[in-house]
């Protein structure tokens, strides 16, 4: 453990030098279900057009089988890092207003409209964000310095079977 070197000031540096930012969007959701894949075109079509027609709020009400479906298809502000991959590169070509194309769900087709963007300062805790990386390096370091003393016995160690 007295062999473990961790330089602070350089861990402050790059934590006050990489300034945290949080990108949410506004999300309103629409989840239809279908019989079978020749249907999801059609169907899809039929939401589009009402979309346009009286708004997605309104075909929300109409076709949505989602819990969100009390809510006007409402999903409220959602941190853009816990979205899955595929989620997040629909969303990104899309402007405010906007919504996907159908996307596979394990209940059925799902399409999201992108409400509003933003993009906040998180407030980083610099003791906090400290210590976690100090933990994590002395981890790693320890890790290390065991793997390479497990090395060293295992080289010298022969084991006799009889």
């Amino acid at each position: 453990k007295n062999k473990i070197v961790i330089n602070e000031e350089n861990f402050k540096k790059k934590i006050l030098d990489n300034p945290q930012k949080k990108e949410s969007v506004l999300l309103s959701e629409l989840i239809f279900d279908f019989e079978n894949k020749n249907e999801i075109n059609a169907k899809y079509q039929n939401i589009s057009k009402s979309i346009n027609d009286i708004g997605f709020k309104e075909t929300v009400i109409k076709f949505s089988i989602a819990d969100s479906k009390s809510n006007f298809g409402s999903l409220g502000w959602v941190n853009i890092n816990i979205l899955s991959q595929k989620i997040k590169k629909e969303l990104e070509d899309l402007s405010i207003g906007e919504f996907t194309k159908p996307i596979v769900v394990p209940s059925g087709m799902l399409v999201l409209k992108l409400d509003d963007k933003k993009i906040e300062d998180e407030k980083v805790d610099l003791n906090k964000e400290l210590e976690t990386i100090i933990k994590f390096e002395t981890n790693a370091q320890l890790n290390n310095f065991s793997i390479i003393y497990f090395n060293k016995v295992k080289n010298y160690l022969s084991i006799n079977e009889y």
